[in-house]
């Protein structure tokens, strides 16, 4: 499955105060259960400190046939 895009930014994000969430769409190359992986890099800041950090993502998806 790819991400037309290629990597997703804080520009392809909804942002509020208590969610940070990003939509894709993909497509694969068959059907059946799937398995999406990435690394999720991000940093949470004060104005004297960023603490960076990186976290493999596995999402579980059943894909359809077309």
């Amino acid at each position: 499955m790819l991400h037309p895009g290629g990597e997703l930014t804080v520009q392809d994000a909804t942002l509020t105060d208590e969610v940070l969430k990003f939509e894709s769409r993909m497509t694969a190359s068959t059907a059946g259960k799937k398995t999406i992986t990435g690394e999720l890099e991000s940093a949470v800041c004060t104005d004297n400190n960023c603490e960076i950090f990186k976290e493999a993502v596995s999402i579980e998806v059943d894909v359809a046939a077309q």
